[in-house]
């Protein structure tokens, strides 16, 4: 007899079969290099994010990176703190960025006090 908690568990069994977990996806792909698979071996459908996730971990693997999921499906936390490291240039962006939110700033006024003074002149 089918009770709901054996439908429950075989919808969900389904579910897993036909919709991967990302984490999966990408270490498939990450193991797929080091089994001297090519790249174009892709076994996902192009353009989908299981498609995309598994290019990810093949180049990952390509490149020797260290596996950004472990075997568990969990988030590796040493590769984690390497992704989360800042680039050497960004603090000359946020200079960057600033000097130009302040020219900016600066063009508005000049552009407002000009409109302010035609409309002073033509009221005159």
């Amino acid at each position: 007899m089918t009770t709901n908690s054996n439908v429950l568990a075989l919808t969900r069994l389904q579910h897993n079969i036909k919709v991967p977990a990302i984490e999966d996806v990408w270490l498939e792909g990450y193991e797929g290099f080091q089994g001297d698979l090519d790249e174009h071996n892709n076994p996902y459908q192009h353009g989908s994010a299981e498609y995309k996730h598994w290019q990810d971990g093949w180049w990952a693997s390509f490149y020797g990176e260290e596996p950004l999921f472990d075997l568990a499906g969990g988030l590796n936390q040493r590769a984690a703190l390497d992704t989360a490291t800042h680039a050497a240039n960004d603090a000359d962006m946020v200079k960057k960025e600033s000097h130009g939110r302040r020219l900016f700033e600066i063009g508005c006024v000049v552009f407002v006090a000009a409109l302010a003074y035609q409309a002073i002149d033509m009221a005159t």
